[in-house]
């Protein structure tokens, strides 16, 4: 017999169902028994029921208790309770409606309004019964999970059946999230970690991206993919720069180098927005999924997202990272935040998933951006919980976070040999980030930006803890901070087991964390404002007990030295024990730290865009002074005399173009000065193609200043590898010994710092050929006839001859010695009359010859139109060439012997094909009009 406590007070609604009824997906982890049983007895009603603020939740873990749906904070509907013992609390009235399984009521009216659902059936024999009410498929087997195309009028009878478990409206049609690739890895300080780090590289590790296929032959991703049976058939670009940005390897150009630049890249398909089945991530071995893209605001905890909470929970080691958004000044049409403009507007059921890392956009210098989709979640959770750097689109900061992640994996498994869990990373990730605005989350920024290099740090100092509790468990842990520590900050984040369609709040294990300084105070976590209300939801975090997010984080700016006692409380667990996570780290006082530019950097980054200069500063002082010098010199050239240390980055805007070699940088602050390492300033390398001649192959480039060498790379299986190093500015090559067409070059100081590279090229698609580019002919009237050369190269070359034909012979035009420039222009003045032929001839110093000609052009000044060929044999095409004329175009008529016309074409231009078509042979006359002036000829078609 169930006793029912005295806590239980009220019901709001009262359900009955007949036949058979499964919450959810059996699996649920740990205290499963309860969420996810069959239960058979048809005697037992369902109910909705409401209790006292504090109750104790070991009424809600009896096994005979089985809860469907949660409604409100403390209200639930349940099925198990004995309904007469029930009425001593006032549980009397019994309705036969199914409401509850309706995602919205709104769905029932108008009635015969049609509308395409998502269902989440019991059984995968109920395919039959759904057909009869519309058109029903299947859309996950496993998950049972079908779409259904019906009217309103119908939504309550197949809700009744037993086997249906809840109904929604979910848009399964995705779109990308960004617009452009957009690469900078400073801004995250990435940079730093690649510099300090170059061998974490994600070269044991696999990632998904769930979208349409990236490229797998682009040149930044060849050799690393890995194409499965759930791959979209589509190759997409979006897809092809998501992949670049987590895993590129660099080889196209520095724009092409991703976060985790060796990483093994697998592809699924998002056509029905669902995680792929659990073999599809446990026979690859993987553990990182990316997710750059989204559907519509959809403000409710839905199918997707607990397909997405379950997979997580499945897979302990398995992180969904989502990108928030583009939808940021939008407003949800539906839930708690409808109408609230700037506000919960995450793109996608999915992303409501509590389990899975949603990201935001900032731009390079952390601040907010309009296009960034905001949260909070359905429930007023934290979404986004981190954003990175983009410009043009969340799914760019996903890729960016995906790649983050995947070192960070990486390190782990170096130092303890097996896979961290997602709860792991994710607090990882969050308490590394670096805090954006107010102190604390917001529900934009969600717990600040990604800052690479802190988390990594975090986790290679060993800052965290990793554990579990059981209901009505406390368990605390010291923290001896030192004196010297600043800015404290603890994450504690778990794998919560996944909520039921439709819950009002998606929380099942409700964790409560809290820290204790030396003195006895007490710290809680941060807490936003849940209101419905824009002004409330911009208002900084306030410190109270959390029982909304599996994400708690608590921040101390000041704290005293000592010892803390931190405190993970489960006093409101559904399941037996749940694991958790805690990251914790600190700064130090009067420290100053560069970030960018390392030694492996450059200024500008890409060559081009004015970079930014990054740091750490713990010092009170408010500005130091910044300088550079270039190497070899003694004396330091300002850059800004004062700048603000708080704000952690200045634009360097007066770099002179100019300038290029090797620098540093130095902060002087309070007479102390804080060096840069050795750093680069250069611009991109053009190279080109000298000369492609079949057997040799010349590759050239212009000098570049400070370099002692250049190094020669040429493309293999997967990365650019190193093929020669010179010290001149063009490499001479045997085409046969060549294993790929594809080359790099990049100058090298004689410190052996590399400037930067010019981008990977192709040779065979230059357009360079055996020196000569291209050779045409240019009519200027009046004037003559310009003969226009290009060359690949001058290398090698003695003189230039240019000719025109005459008769069966070449008369010369002119001619040039030892050639300095590759683009050469030359007017010959007395062309003839008609149809002209020039030929250029090239003479090289080792005595070998090179020639081509030019015969397309007729120059007219003293004959005022040319009529070719005449006559006219096997040709569909008459040419016929005339003088400019002052009146309208002329107009060409064609008669035959008879006089009767055949043809009239006007001439739009100086150089006309007349189409002669099925005009039979013999004699014809032709006649030109323009004007007042009129040109006759004979015409014969043979």
């Amino acid at each position: 017999m169930i006793k029912v406590p005295a806590c239980l007070v009220l019901t709001l609604l009262c359900f009955y169902a007949q036949g058979q009824i499964m919450t959810g997906e059996s699996g649920r982890g740990e205290g499963s028994d309860k969420m996810g049983s069959e239960v058979r007895k048809n005697d037992v009603p369902i109910l909705e029921v409401v209790f006292h603020e504090g109750f104790e939740k070991d009424y809600l873990r009896d096994t005979a208790i089985q809860i469907l749906r949660r409604t409100g904070q403390n209200s639930y509907i349940l099925r198990g309770v004995n309904l007469t013992e029930n009425k001593l609390y006032g549980i009397s009235e019994i309705r036969t409606n199914n409401i509850w399984k309706l995602q919205s009521s709104e769905y029932l009216s108008p009635p015969d309004r049609w509308g395409t659902y998502m269902l989440k059936s019991s059984s995968i024999d109920i395919l039959l019964f759904l057909q009869k009410f519309g058109n029903a498929e299947i859309i996950d087997r496993s998950r049972g999970l079908y779409s259904l195309k019906t009217q309103g009028k119908y939504l309550l009878e197949i809700a009744g059946n037993p086997q249906v478990l809840f109904i929604s409206k979910e848009s399964v049609q995705p779109i990308n999230e960004s617009r452009v690739i957009d690469l900078n890895l400073n801004p995250n300080r990435v940079n730093k970690l690649h510099h300090f780090f170059p061998l974490l590289n994600g070269s044991k590790s696999t990632l998904s991206i769930q979208e349409d296929q990236f490229d797998p032959k682009d040149i930044d991703l060849i050799g690393r993919s890995i194409i499965s049976e759930v791959s979209s058939p589509e190759i997409s670009q979006h897809a092809t720069e998501m992949a670049t940005m987590i895993g590129g390897a660099g080889n196209s150009f520095i724009t092409g180098k991703g976060v985790s630049r060796a990483i093994q890249l697998s592809s699924s398909g998002f056509n029905n927005v669902l995680p792929q089945p659990h073999v599809y991530y446990t026979e690859s071995d993987i553990h990182l999924q990316n997710h750059s893209y989204g559907t519509s605001i959809e403000s409710f905890y839905g199918l997707q997202a607990e397909a997405f909470d379950q997979s997580a929970y499945d897979n302990p080691s398995l992180l969904h990272v989502m990108s928030s958004g583009n939808q940021g000044s939008l407003a949800a049409q539906e839930g708690h935040y409808a109408g609230v403009n700037g506000f919960g507007n995450i793109t996608g059921n999915f992303k409501m998933a509590k389990n899975a890392l949603v990201v935001g956009a900032v731009d390079t210098t952390g601040h907010r951006l309009e296009f960034s989709s905001r949260g909070p979640a359905y429930d007023g959770r934290v979404k986004p919980e981190i954003v990175s750097y983009s410009m043009y689109g969340s799914s760019n900061s996903a890729a960016l976070v995906s790649g983050t992640a995947s070192l960070l994996q990486e390190q782990f498994g170096k130092l303890y040999g097996y896979q961290p869990t997602s709860a792991l990373i994710k607090a990882l990730l969050i308490n590394g980030a670096d805090d954006v605005g107010e102190t604390g989350p917001d529900h934009i920024t969600g717990f600040g930006g990604l800052n690479a290099w802190k988390s990594i740090q975090s986790l290679i100092s060993g800052n965290f803890i990793s554990s579990a509790i059981t209901q009505d468990e406390a368990r605390t842990f010291d923290l001896l901070i030192p004196e010297t520590a600043t800015n404290l900050k603890i994450t504690l984040v778990w794998t919560d087991p996944p909520a039921h369609p439709g819950d009002a709040i998606a929380l099942i294990n409700d964790l409560d964390m809290d820290l204790s300084d030396p003195t006895g105070t007490i710290y809680h976590p941060w807490v936003l404002s849940t209101s419905s209300d824009s002004q409330a939801l911009s208002l900084p975090a306030v410190r109270a007990e959390d029982h909304l997010n599996n994400i708690e984080q608590i921040s101390l700016s000041t704290p005293e030295a000592g010892i803390y006692k931190l405190t993970i409380k489960g006093e409101g667990l559904l399941t037996q024990s749940q694991h958790f996570e805690v990251v914790y780290d600190w700064d130090t006082l009067d420290t100053f730290e560069w970030d960018f530019p390392t030694g492996s950097d450059h200024f500008p980054y890409n060559g081009e865009t004015t970079t930014y200069f990054r740091w750490v500063s713990t010092f009170g002082s408010e500005t130091g002074t910044l300088e550079y010098q270039m190497e070899g010199e003694s004396d330091w050239r300002m850059i800004e005399e004062t700048v603000a240390l708080e704000k952690d980055y200045f634009r360097w805007n007066s770099l002179p173009d100019a300038v290029s070699g090797m620098a540093r940088a130095r902060m002087s602050i309070d007479g102390v000065q804080y060096e840069t390492e050795v750093f680069t300033i250069s611009r991109r390398l053009n190279a080109s193609v000298g000369f492609n001649c079949g057997d040799s192959l010349m590759l050239q480039w212009p000098r570049q200043n400070q370099a002692a060498q250049y190094k020669v790379s040429l493309l293999g299986e997967r990365h650019l590898e190193l093929f020669a190093v010179v010290t001149d500015t063009f490499l001479l090559l045997n085409q046969q010994d060549l294993t790929g067409s594809q080359f790099s070059i990049q100058a090298i100081s004689s410190s052996g710092k590399a400037f930067l590279p010019s981008y990977t090229f192709d040779y065979t698609a230059q357009g360079a050929g055996c020196f000569l580019s291209s050779f045409y002919q240019e009519v200027a009237l009046e004037e003559g006839i310009y003969l226009n050369l290009s060359l690949s190269t001058t290398y090698g070359i003695e003189r230039i001859l240019f000719e025109r034909r005459s008769d069966e012979e070449f008369e010369w035009v002119g001619e040039l010695i030892r050639p300095t420039t590759a683009s050469i222009r030359l007017l010959d003045s007395q062309p003839r009359q008609g149809h002209n032929e020039h030929r250029v001839t090239l003479y090289f110093q080792n005595g070998q010859t090179l020639s081509q000609t030019a015969n397309n052009t007729y120059y007219l000044t003293e004959q005022p139109i040319l009529i070719f060929p005449n006559p006219l044999n096997n040709s569909p095409f008459l040419n016929v060439y005339t003088r400019a004329f002052d009146s309208e175009p002329p107009v060409f008529h064609l008669y035959d012997r008879g006089g009767a016309l055949i043809l009239t074409q006007r001439l739009l231009s100086s150089q006309e094909s007349v189409p002669i078509h099925g005009i039979r042979s013999g004699l014809y006359f032709y006649r030109i009009e323009a004007g007042n002036q009129s040109f006759n000829g004979k015409l014969i078609i043979q």
